[in-house]
This record gives C-alpha cells, sequence and structure tokens, in this order.
C-alpha cells in the first residue's frame, strides 16, 4: 500500500467494507505512470481526431477521471456531452444525455468509458447515437482489456486506452471501489 490509501485509512468515516477493502488493495500503476499514460492516449487522440470535428462523449460516473485529464491535455477544438445510465421503475437501464448532444449528423463521437461498459450497453449507445446522425464512433477508456481480440464493431471502429490490463477488482481513476476511490490518482488493485 502507498501513502495516498494509507491517508484514506486514516479517517474513520469510510464504511467498514471499503476500508477492509482498500486495506487489502495493491497498487499496479503509479500516479506518475497513470499521467505519462494519459498524456501519451492525448497525443494520439489529437493526432487521429484533430482534423474530425469529434464529440467527446463522456459515459458518467465512471469516465468523469478521464475525461478531465484529457481536457486538459488534448489541443485542439471539440464539443463534449455526458450520458448515464438510467432507470425508470420497471424498465431496462437505457442510456440519458445530461445536457442533450450536439449536433451529430455525420460526426466522429468519442466515447470515454471506464473499460467496462457491456457489449449490451454499446450496442445501445451505438442506436441513440446513430439515431442522432453520427458516422462513426470511438471508444476510449482509462483501462481496456490486455485481449488484444475485442472486437470494436462496426460503429464503434477503434478502440484506445490509457493502460492496458485485467479490470476485475481494480479501482482509481475512475473506477470504484463500493461507490468509493474513483478519484484516487494511481491504479490498485483488490
Amino acid at each position: 500500500m502507498d501513502n495516498a490509501l494509507s491517508d484514506v485509512l486514516a479517517t474513520d468515516t469510510l464504511p467498514d467494507r471499503v476500508s477492509r477493502v482498500i486495506h487489502k488493495a495493491e497498487i499496479l500503476v503509479s500516479a506518475m505512470e497513470v499521467d505519462a499514460a494519459i498524456d501519451r492516449l492525448a497525443v494520439r487522440l489529437t493526432a487521429l481526431a484533430q482534423d474530425r470535428n469529434p464529440v467527446l462523449l463522456t459515459l458518467l460516473p465512471g469516465a468523469g477521471y478521464l475525461s478531465g485529464a484529457l481536457l486538459r491535455r488534448t489541443i485542439f477544438p471539440l464539443q463534449t456531452s455526458y450520458a448515464y445510465w438510467g432507470q425508470e421503475s420497471g424498465q431496462p437501464p437505457q442510456v440519458a444525455f445530461t445536457d442533450g448532444l450536439p449536433e451529430l449528423n455525420g460526426r466522429l463521437v468519442i466515447l470515454l468509458d471506464d473499460g467496462l461498459t457491456s457489449p449490451t450497453e454499446l450496442d445501445a449507445l451505438k442506436s441513440r447515437l446513430q439515431e442522432a446522425g453520427s458516422a462513426e464512433g470511438w471508444r476510449c477508456s482509462m483501462v481496456g482489456r490486455s485481449d488484444t481480440d475485442e472486437d470494436t464493431g462496426v460503429f464503434f471502429t477503434q478502440r484506445l486506452s490509457a493502460i492496458t490490463a485485467d479490470l476485475p477488482g481494480m479501482f482509481g481513476c475512475g473506477l470504484d471501489v463500493l461507490g468509493y476511490c474513483r478519484n484516487l490518482p494511481g491504479l490498485y488493485r483488490t
């Protein structure tokens, strides 16, 4: 355990379950390594998307950390929007947009997610984005799976990740442990 988690554990306000999980955690990727990985991702996004008039669509809450980091590092004009999974009583979860969507006709949408978005959720997002006129989507995550056979599909044509690792049990940098620790600057595993 590093100092960042030791400092968090020094508080007695955390629920016991959260304290137990993070007490056993090991650091996988330091804050410095995360910053360097996000720098590389921002350079790659700038090179690939700067002439595409993209919309950066942040899937909340998991991609909030990556979104903030990339917005500080990308050096080209873009529009942003935010989405989350909402659920009405008795209905399956559906994607909702916090502030509507910018005009998407023929545009590239770069979906920022936490890496845990399911194929079913991606299909639902794809449908909504295509209905709004988007021509293409890219999926961009803080952490991507280490297997390279992940199918990007017909709509999501690019899969970009800052860090490549197996996700189970990981938290920090947007990934949570029982709703806590998304703000930690390193990646940890229980």
